[in-house]
């Protein structure tokens, strides 16, 4: 009689493999399902923070005090040095009292056209100097304060807040803000008396820096076409 051989044991008969001692089997550290989804939602983190900083660099949010010169606006209608040489857009705008004002109204005199909105530090900052050489420079230049997608009641608040009586109006809808390609604020524009634009500055100007580049705007004036 030959050998004695045992049956194939069924699966379900088996005893259970050993434990690793590394809270896996078989010399695997973890259960394969366990280490899936640990690996899965390392990689949903990894996503998650990458997107938040890619939001963060894009729309120039930081805590360094000199990023704040370029306080991000929507989408604008282009790059707002591509403006310069081009005439002053013929626009409607609001004023604060509730009647209507068109921007070319002010053309016959060199211009210095500020974009400016609560939300932007810098702009509060450099208002009190812009008032200041507003009220030097009288008779030789116009300015002309834009305040950027607010109402007439925060417009109002923040001219009181920062002492400015010069002339201002609102680009409630952005359209100026369109028109003269401004993507950053502050953003201040220097217009010709025959309005024509000379220049634009992006950022935060002193009274120093205003001075010098309306004495340009000036010389660009009376310079003979």
């Amino acid at each position: 009689m030959g050998p004695t051989t045992n049956p194939e044991r069924h699966p379900d008969d088996l005893p259970p493999p050993e434990a690793d001692g590394l809270g896996g089997v078989g010399g695997v550290g973890g259960p394969p399902i366990r280490r899936s989804s640990g690996l899965r939602w390392a990689l949903v983190l990894a996503v998650v923070v990458l997107g938040v900083m890619t939001w963060v660099t894009l729309s120039g949010g930081s805590s360094d005090p000199d990023r704040l010169d370029n306080s991000i606006l929507p989408p604008g209608g282009g790059n707002a040095a591509d403006t310069v040489g081009r005439r002053l857009p013929d626009l409607e705008l609001a004023t604060l009292e509730g009647g209507t004002v068109n921007l070319t109204s002010w053309e016959g005199s060199p211009l210095v056209v500020n974009f400016w909105a609560s939300w932007c530090p810098p702009c509060l900052k450099e208002m009190p100097e812009f008032e200041q050489v507003a009220s030097q420079r009288e008779g030789e230049v116009t300015f002309v304060g834009l305040n950027v997608r607010e109402n007439a009641d925060t417009a109002r608040a923040l001219a009181d807040q920062t002492g400015v009586t010069y002339d201002l109006a609102l680009d409630t809808d952005g359209a100026a803000s369109r028109a003269f390609g401004v993507v950053n604020m502050p953003t201040t524009v220097f217009v010709a008396a025959d309005g024509t634009i000379t220049s634009v500055h992006t950022g935060a100007l002193d009274a120093a820096s205003l001075n010098a580049r309306i004495d340009s705007l000036l010389a660009a004036s009376t310079a003979p076409s």
